[in-house]
């Protein structure tokens, strides 16, 4: 149970992690478009191919029953869709869940959020 929390853990310290540095690539957009672009591919890539390297190989053993089953693509996106996990699966399933939930903040709520304080603004 402890290794299952500490893959929740790391899959929330990554997205946070991804946070920090896609703040910083933000910056850079306004000197160069590019740059944001390129940085943020760097970055989701870097991502991909390191987290396996940089966990412990105790998190590469399939010990947990996996309790949050699903089936079809997107169980198949966050790797959920084997009837056994690791800590790493759980991370990497944290981390998925965690940028869904963002990609939908940011098309739905983000812009409702930002017009109410406009109109809010426009009224005073």
């Amino acid at each position: 149970m402890g290794l299952l929390l500490c893959g929740i853990g790391a899959g929330i310290l990554l997205f946070v992690v991804l946070l920090w540095l896609h703040s910083i690539l933000f910056k850079l957009f306004e000197i160069n478009p590019l740059l944001d672009l390129g940085g943020t591919y760097i970055v989701y890539h870097v991502f991909a191919d390191k987290l396996s390297q940089w966990s412990p190989t105790s998190w590469q053993v399939k010990q947990f029953e996996n309790l949050l089953l699903t089936k079809g693509s997107l169980g198949f996106v966050l790797h959920l869709d084997k009837p056994e996990m690791s800590a790493y699966d759980m991370a990497t399933a944290t981390f998925g869940i965690c940028l869904i939930g963002y990609f939908i903040y940011a098309f739905t709520l983000k812009p409702y959020l930002a017009k109410k304080k406009m109109d809010q603004e426009m009224d005073t």
